[in-house]
Formats: C-alpha cells, structure tokens, sequence
C-alpha cells in the first residue's frame, strides 16, 4: 500500500511542476525556468534526506544521483536547444502532412 500512495504523490508531484513549468514559460525563458526548477528539487531532496534515511548515502550513491541530475539537465536543455524542433515533412508514425 505504501509503493501505491509514493506513486500516486509522484504523479502528482511529477504533474503538477510539468503544469507549473508550462505557464512558468509564458512569462521566463525556458532555460531559466529549467534551471529553477533543478535547483528547487536540489534543494528540496537536500531538506527531506535526514527524515527519509537514518544514515548517510554512500559516495557511490551520491556520485550515481549527480550523474543522472547532470544527464537531466543536459536532456533537458538539448530538447529547448536552437535547431532541437523537428523538420516539417511527412510524418513517419501517422503518414500524414503537417
């Protein structure tokens, strides 16, 4: 029952910043809005560690989670990057023109 309700807090969460980042990007630029949003998950995974762990992640895990926070970001900034928008064309999944 527990992995149920993580898993719905998670959609939720995961929800409810894509919504808040979509009308975050009317206003900022999507690289700014990007990059708030990976330090505010920093910071807030820094806050809930000590009540969710008793003891200290082990180098190994620490170097493992900055990897993916790294590979994040960069995903992230190639998909607003100038020239990441797909080609007009024929579409491939749906054979029709756009």
């Amino acid at each position: 029952m527990l992995a149920v309700l993580l898993a719905l807090a998670a959609a939720a969460g995961y929800g409810g910043s894509d919504f808040a980042a979509g009308l975050a990007t009317r206003r900022a630029s999507v690289v700014r809005v990007t990059v708030l949003a990976e330090v505010t998950s920093a910071a807030l995974l820094l806050c809930v560690i000590p009540f969710v762990s008793s003891q200290a992640p082990s180098l190994a895990s620490v170097l493992w989670g900055a990897a993916a926070g790294a590979s994040g970001v960069a995903r992230a900034m190639a998909a607003v990057a100038p020239g990441s928008r797909p080609r007009r064309g024929r579409s491939r999944s749906l054979g029709t023109w756009r």
